[in-house]
Order: C-alpha cells, then structure tokens, then sequence
C-alpha cells in the first residue's frame, strides 16, 4: 500500500488527543467536524515527529560540526571575494 492512505493505515488509533484542543476550536467558532478532523490530523503529524529520528535536537559534536562548516565556507568565499 503507497500514497495517503497508507500513511493512515499504519496509525494505531484515529480518535483524537484531546477534546480540550477541539472544545477550544469549536468555542471560537469552528466547526466541531473541522475541529475533530484538525484534532486528528495533528496526532497523526506528532506521532510521526516523535519518531522520526532526524527531528530530534543536534548533538555538540554535530552542532560543532555544522558551525565549523558554515564559517569555513563564509571565509572562503570572503577570500575569494577579496581576490
């Protein structure tokens, strides 16, 4: 299975995190189907983000790693600016 609905199929659960979110949604006027949709959409979203290993915080080395890059680059092109 590809595409969406394979992206919903593998979510354990479809009901939504928390009727708080959807209570506040609803009170500001927005439909309750929209707000329950809304709800879900955004489990599903912070599921993924929880274990998708990429978006979790750098380590020192790698942050170490990326400044080092970054300024090497900016004096190089300092460098051949000036030449």
């Amino acid at each position: 299975m590809s595409g969406p609905d394979s992206k919903r199929a593998r979510h354990s659960t479809d009901s939504p995190r928390s009727s708080g979110f959807t209570t506040a949604l609803v009170e500001e006027g927005v439909s309750p189907v929209v707000a329950t949709e809304l709800d879900r959409r955004l489990s599903i979203i912070e599921e993924d983000e929880l274990q998708d290993t990429t978006a979790h915080a750098w380590s020192g080395r790698q942050l170490a790693g990326y400044v080092g890059v970054t300024v090497g680059l900016c004096l190089l092109g300092i460098l051949l600016v000036i030449l």
